[in-house]
């Protein structure tokens, strides 16, 4: 899934657009979309929006299932 894809439909999820995760992650609108757009999120943007959407982010080995949260 593209990272357009995932940050819009966990957005969706909590009732928010775009415009009101940016001010949550205190970035602007157009510095947010670029970012989701061209696909190279930081780590903390990604920290950030984990945050603010009340998620956790981690990585899943993929040959045990063991979750390594970030």
């Amino acid at each position: 899934m593209k990272l357009k894809n995932t940050i819009g439909t966990m957005s969706a999820s909590r009732g928010m657009t775009v415009e009101d995760l940016s001010k949550e992650i205190n970035k602007s609108s157009a510095n947010t979309r670029l970012t989701i757009k061209h696909n190279n999120p930081s780590k903390d943007f990604l920290i950030a929006v984990g945050e603010a959407l009340d998620y956790d982010l981690a990585f899943i080995d993929r040959n045990t299932g063991n979750i390594y949260k970030l």
